[in-house]
């Protein structure tokens, strides 16, 4: 029973298949469509919100089909569903999604990655360093010795950024991050080691770099993730408001 994997209010990841590659909305591979379930009609169907995207509804083509990973209490699950219908309900904008594969266990990722444009200092560290900074990192904060760069999507797990330099895999960096909310700005020193590092996709002498966190301690973490769901939830709140407006 589907019921018994999803719920109402899951939060869903849509990016296209290879079968959706000649669609204009499309154009770019890596693009991630967020949405959320309304109601679960039967054990095949699904109606889902219309994602939101820069404060513009994106009415995704009916006969379109998805790969989509759905956030729930028990975990991340992965299907893909086929877009049968689109209509307006109410104020709210609907798709009816047809699931057209079993949903199975997914493992990629455990943390829900909020996208984001936020500056970030980073430096390389040896393999001596991560132990020393990782007791102090106002030691390395007083180092001038940084690259800039600039985070694309982060969560409790990791961050993914782009900068002008090429890193290389499994090295470990130290990068130093603000975050303002609850109307109070933290700097983070977070360690991480590096997954990817290729050049990106639009080029312009940059790098996209994926980093997965090390040694970070539970209250760091904890707080990061309460930072991610926190501004998930005000990005979610502020795009309902243009369903009131239309």
């Amino acid at each position: 029973m589907i019921s018994k994997i999803l719920g109402v209010g899951n939060k869903i990841e849509l990016t296209r298949t290879i079968a959706s590659e000649n669609m204009e909305y499309a154009k770019n591979q890596n693009r991630v469509f967020v949405s959320q379930i309304l109601d679960i009609i039967d054990d095949e169907k699904l109606k889902i919100s219309m994602p939101i995207e820069h404060g513009k509804i994106i009415p995704l083509p009916v006969n379109s089909r998805f790969d989509a990973c759905f956030y729930t209490s028990g975990g991340l699950y992965q299907g893909r569903i086929t877009v049968r219908d689109r209509y307006k309900e109410g104020q709210i904008f609907v798709l009816v999604v047809e699931i057209a594969s079993s949903l199975q266990k997914y493992q990629r990722r455990q943390y829900y990655r909020l996208g984001c444009v936020i500056d970030i200092q980073y430096r390389i560290i040896s393999g001596e360093e991560v132990e020393e900074y990782g007791k102090n990192s106002n030691l390395i904060i007083q180092n001038e010795d940084f690259y800039e760069g600039t985070a694309i999507d982060i969560s409790g797990g990791g961050i993914r950024f782009v900068s002008r330099q090429k890193l290389e895999k499994n090295r470990e960096i130290f990068m130093i991050l603000e975050i303002t909310y609850e109307e109070q700005t933290k700097i983070y020193g977070l360690m991480g080691r590096v997954i990817i590092s290729c050049e990106a996709r639009r080029g312009h002498g940059l790098y996209e770099h994926r980093i997965e966190f090390i040694n970070m301690q539970g209250g760091v973490r904890e707080s990061l993730i309460k930072y991610i769901f926190e501004e998930e939830r005000r990005r979610r709140k502020r795009e309902n408001s243009l369903y009131e407006d239309i």
